[in-house]
């Protein structure tokens, strides 16, 4: 029961990943990039990445 409690913490940090990407992309086209560097795109999918990663850890600990 606590593996599933687990799994399902893990795919409720994964979305919140998604979400924070996402809001990130929309921060950044809004301001034209004016404030960021040539990291971003790297940090950006390391984020998604992260979050894909999380996600399917979090619905394997479910199942």
């Amino acid at each position: 029961m606590i593996i599933r409690i687990i799994g399902v913490i893990f795919t409720m940090i994964g979305v919140w990943e998604f979400y924070s990407v996402r809001k990130t992309i929309e921060t950044v086209r809004q301001t034209k990039g004016a404030a960021t560097t040539g990291w971003m795109p790297r940090a950006l999918w390391g984020g998604m990445s992260f979050g894909i990663i999380i996600v399917i850890v979090g619905i394997a600990m479910i199942i």
